[in-house]
């Protein structure tokens, strides 16, 4: 289903040379060249030049790549559709970060299993920016995600609006009824999500505000799992950031308690994203239209 000649030009993105791309796909190298020129004479743009003899995609071989890997996946992603229909199953690979696993992520996949018993689910927890290259990498069709990130290349649309606070165990002293300014929590361990994850990126933005980083914190700790962070915190080890739901059941049984900040208040997005001009959008959003109101319920 897939031009020879784009399969050539995906290649020689990948490996930066037209001699690697030859022997990748057992051809030689003259075949790869006039390919690729038979590409851009066909586009009429140029799409590969050399910068200090290192092979470069132009801004037009960049746009390309884009497309085509978008739809490279979603060929492959068609011919599985197609193989689906005399079974009357359709497969549905998704993703979602670590922060959406507590609640919903398992709403979402509870939803499906009541209410379509035609889709076989294959679903994966992973933090952002590796949900974004599998959806990039044709992986995945889609992805519940949190965080700042490059849209560029992907359909996003907003599901919920989520609260992002400050978290310690009552054991710390801090006052729940007091507003801290960040400065005022400097002294406190810092336990906080790896970079990549959405959860980290909002942090950094948190901390930007008051022109801090992480290094500003005298002691700190990266704990990639949710689950864990908050299993330290409760202990009475340090402070985190993450989103409220994340932590509600805590809260309300008083294990753990919302630090509030002075003069900041972050409320972000949880989105749905998958790769532009996607042919399954439809099918996607509908899920999305029937599922949505029920999570609110």
């Amino acid at each position: 289903m897939f031009d020879h000649k784009l399969i050539t030009f995906l290649t020689v993105a990948k490996v930066g040379s037209y001699t690697k791309a030859a022997e990748e796909l057992y051809i030689s190298q003259p075949a790869v060249s006039q390919q690729l020129k038979n590409l851009e004479e066909e586009l009429n743009v140029k799409l590969f030049t050399y910068k200090k003899r290192k092979l470069h995609l132009t801004q037009s071989g960049k746009q390309l790549l884009l497309f085509v890997e978008s739809l490279r996946s979603q060929s492959n992603k068609f011919k599985e559709h197609l193989h689906a229909i005399p079974k009357n199953k359709r497969p549905l690979h998704l993703a979602a970060t670590q922060s959406l696993t507590n609640s919903m992520l398992p709403d979402l996949i509870s939803f499906v299993n009541e209410r379509h018993s035609e889709i076989i689910l294959h679903c994966d927890v992973m933090n952002t920016k590796e949900c974004l290259d599998q959806l990039h990498s044709g992986k995945l069709d889609f992805a519940l995600v949190e965080g700042n990130f490059d849209t560029e290349q992907f359909t996003v649309r907003p599901l919920i609006d989520e609260p992002f606070i400050a978290v310690a165990s009552p054991k710390l002293g801090l006052d729940p009824n007091r507003e801290y300014k960040l400065t005022e929590l400097l002294n406190f361990p810092l336990i906080y999500r790896e970079s990549g994850s959405g959860s980290y990126a909002i942090m950094q933005q948190i901390l930007g505000t008051q022109n801090l980083k992480v290094s500003d914190f005298d002691q700190r700790t990266q704990i990639s799992n949710p689950e864990t962070i908050k299993q330290v915190l409760e202990m009475g080890t340090g402070i985190s950031f993450m989103y409220r739901g994340i932590v509600a059941r805590q809260i309300h049984e008083g294990s753990l308690m919302e630090v509030k900040l002075h003069a900041i208040n972050i409320t972000h997005p949880i989105y749905l994203v998958y790769l532009n001009n996607n042919y399954f959008e439809k099918e996607y959003l509908q899920l999305l239209d029937e599922w949505l109101p029920t999570y609110h319920e």
